[in-house]
């Protein structure tokens, strides 16, 4: 099912805060819509809204997913809402995907093929990029 993104601004490739609270914390919302256990990662839940920006949310979604990558529903769930990163048409949503899920994922050999197993096209594509920029692997 395919979900409504809002649109968020970047100026020279940060996420702006201020002017346009709603539309930057709109990147954190709909990953904590999807996966409210995230707010156990933090002391606060607040937190996540305030003070922590998408990448750092997303961070932490790979952490989750690196943690619990044996539990096959959610492993189907994570995967699913990565495809959906990757086909959003939004840039920092697939930023986020890139620099702060990918990345970590790709990290662990081990939970990088469980995970490239289940995406679509777009995602593995995305994923073999990462691995080859930040892990000299080659794309095959």
């Amino acid at each position: 099912m395919a979900r409504a993104v809002m649109e968020i601004k970047l100026k020279d490739g940060v996420l702006i805060k201020g002017k346009n609270d709603a539309e930057i914390d709109a990147a954190v919302e709909l990953l904590i819509d999807r996966f409210p256990m995230l707010f156990d990662r933090v002391d606060d839940p607040n937190d996540m809204m305030e003070f922590f920006s998408p990448y750092y949310a997303y961070e932490l979604f790979a952490m989750e997913i690196i943690e619990n990558h044996s539990d096959a529903s959610f492993l189907r769930d994570a995967c699913a809402f990565i495809n959906e990163l990757a086909d959003s048409g939004n840039a920092v949503l697939e930023e986020v995907l890139v620099l702060s899920v990918l990345e970590g994922l790709a990290w662990d050999l081990i939970v990088a093929d469980k995970v490239r197993g289940r995406l679509n096209a777009k995602a593995v594509e995305i994923m073999r990029n990462v691995e080859e920029f930040y892990y000299g692997r080659p794309s095959t």
